[in-house]
């Protein structure tokens, strides 16, 4: 018995081997899955970085199509122990927490008193209480954060892991245990595990899989093999972050959730070379508390944007005699925005993006520092998304937001103005967008004259106030009568008010301007709605209730 156990015992210290993943881009189900492969590639040339062994923790083989990983039992808890690395910090509440069960109030570390000053200008006084707080490190991404060490990156990174996958506190475990210095198994049970069998069936959890529930409506539980859920652990390490702000009413910007941006890639080699670079080349400016870059319009947007990143990634390399294109790159940019409920998390919208839409040059227009007015960008970026026309919805925002989100913001009457510039040089000044905002110039140059006896010459140059009051008394009222005003009763309107005055045009374009009223009035309404936002006088940036 004693020599039987012996051997037992010698057998069991024996070396588990090497543990080899081999995977295939075209094999994983979805982009979700090839995103946390990108994340196990470089997770694992991380660990080279840092000191770990290749013989523990290694990428063997990679090329365009796959790559073949291999792991020791060391090696696994290693890469478990990067993608869960964690330090103690601290954070500042208004109450104390609460045990709870026993509701009995948890000690602080300090208690603080923190002076300010209220809008009114009076001193306050609040009080703080100081609590530990585990911090995920972020692995690599902590030391690749364009804006510095614990930088604007790297904090949005942190803030979306601890709200969407990690938004429940019991699946904090992994990096809270870490940062308390226990010992923690999760690598051994995952080498254990993939020995054992890679296929076995797993749950799988929305913690690793964005929109993943116990059971579906048909009561269909949510599954994967051991080995793709490995990947999932990874995402988080190559998917974009973004935050979708929208304007309110009262002109400030709500944030809402999060929107992920996952690369579906088609060449993972060149996709890792390239994703250290991508990193180091995020934005550094700040709007608020967040990237200025990371804050999108609309959440397809940031398929766009992601999109738009990949591309100056793909010239750099043309440039350097490397040809390839962002359609080799990437199939697609798959967009989930998320947002945390409570305890829950909820999958707001999902969308697909597609390279197409950027090869055009139109997203490269619609740049935020050349457009002033949230709401006007915005409907821009629905537009192409849509694959739509780009006055598409301008008529709808016109006659149904506050005239002051609109056409009496400053903004949106410089964005106006700006399209209808760049669209002339675009698409011509036979354009039918050109066209109408000619009739709309036209009209208020004529009724200028007629009703108030105004025309623009170095008089009214010199002291263009009065001018440029009527003229926007002119065209706001223009606006207003049309707002309300559809199909027939929008033509007649049209007809007896704006074609009243003379139209300086040739007998073919009045041809087109006239076709266009009668058979698409819509088109016609939108565009000539727009022509009259743009006819405002001309804002100064500093006027703009918009960033």
């Amino acid at each position: 018995m004693a020599e039987r156990k012996k051997r037992t015992q010698k057998s069991a210290a024996t070396p588990d081997g090497v543990l080899e993943l081999q995977y295939r881009l075209s094999d994983l189900p979805s982009s979700q899955h090839r995103a946390g492969l990108v994340g196990l590639v470089v997770l694992t040339h991380f660990l080279a970085q840092t000191g770990v062994s290749t013989a523990d923790a290694s990428v063997k083989q990679i090329d365009g199509r796959g790559a073949r990983l291999e792991f020791t039992r060391a090696g696994m808890k290693k890469l478990f122990d990067a993608t869960f690395a964690t330090k103690m910090g601290e954070v500042a509440v208004d109450k104390p927490y609460k045990k709870k069960n026993t509701k009995e109030e948890v000690t602080p570390i300090r208690v603080e008193t923190v002076e300010g000053v209220d809008k009114k200008g009076k001193p306050t006084s609040k009080t703080k209480y100081i609590y530990p707080k585990a911090i995920p490190s972020g692995a690599f991404l902590e030391h690749v954060d364009p804006t510095g060490a614990d930088g604007l990156w790297i904090k949005l990174w942190r803030d979306m892991l601890w709200s969407i996958p990690r938004g429940v506190p019991a699946t904090r475990r992994p990096f809270e245990d870490r940062a308390e210095g226990k010992i923690v198994r999760d690598g051994d049970k995952m080498f254990d595990i993939l020995r054992a069998d890679p296929a076995k069936s797993v749950e799988l959890a929305s913690t690793y899989f964005l929109g993943a529930q116990a059971t579906n409506a048909d009561n269909v539980t949510f599954s994967d093999s051991a080995g793709r859920q490995l990947l999932l652990h990874f995402w988080p390490f190559a998917t974009e972050l973004f935050v979708p702000g929208t304007a309110t009413r009262d002109g400030k910007t709500a944030w809402d959730g999060y929107v992920f941006a996952f690369p579906d890639v088609a060449d993972l080699e060149t996709y890792c070379e390239d994703y250290w670079e991508f990193l180091r080349a995020r934005g550094t400016e700040k709007l608020a508390y967040l990237p200025k870059s990371a804050v999108v319009d609309l959440p397809g947007e940031a398929g766009l944007r992601t999109l738009a990143w990949l591309q100056g990634i793909v010239a750099k390399r043309t440039q350097r005699s490397t040809t390839v294109s962002i359609d080799d790159l990437v199939l697609a940019v798959d967009v989930i925005h998320a947002r945390k409920d409570g305890n829950n998390v909820r999958i707001l919208k999902q969308s697909r993006i597609e390279p197409r839409l950027i090869m055009s040059g139109e997203y490269e227009r619609y740049n935020s520092s050349t457009l002033w007015s949230h709401v006007f960008r915005r409907q821009l970026l629905e537009n192409l998304l849509g694959e739509c026309h780009w006055f598409a919805g301008f008529a709808k925002l016109l006659s149904t937001l506050p005239p002051e989100m609109t056409f009496r913001d400053a903004a949106f009457q410089h964005d106006a103005r700006l399209t209808f510039e760049e669209r002339k040089m675009i698409d011509g000044e036979s354009s039918l967008a050109a066209l109408v905002h000619r009739v709309a110039t036209n009209y208020l140059t004529g009724m200028l004259r007629s009703k108030y006896d105004l025309s623009w010459s170095d008089e009214t140059k010199a002291n263009p106030r009065e001018y440029n009051e009527k003229k926007e008394k002119l065209a706001r009222e223009a606006l207003l009568a049309m707002r309300s005003r559809t199909g027939t009763d929008f033509i007649e309107y049209v007809t007896m008010t704006v074609f009243s005055v003379a139209q300086s045009m040739s007998k073919e374009h009045y041809t087109v301007v006239s076709g266009s009223l009668l058979e698409h009035p819509e088109t016609f309404r939108t565009l000539l709605m727009l022509a009259f936002s743009s006819q405002m006088p001309r804002p100064k940036k500093s006027d703009s209730t918009s960033n």
